[in-house]
């Protein structure tokens, strides 16, 4: 069961999540200095790409932030 409050429900927009085949999902990892943030992000992708339901006709986008 999922409950609604009212100001949710009058104001703001309810997106209803079960009706589409995939999910968008926004990650931020803080990585240790001596990581290689290159490989951690294909790393990253190659975990991404093993989850059920990952759109495989739009690629993940990375920002690496140094």
């Amino acid at each position: 069961m999922t409950i609604v409050g009212n100001g949710k429900v009058f104001g703001d927009t309810i997106q209803n999540f079960s009706i589409l085949p995939v999910r968008r999902v926004d990650r931020l990892a803080q990585l240790a200095g001596s990581v290689d943030p290159l490989e951690a992000i294909e790393r990253f992708k190659a975990a991404v790409a093993k989850i059920p339901n990952v759109s495989t006709r739009t690629r993940p986008r990375s920002t690496c932030w140094t």
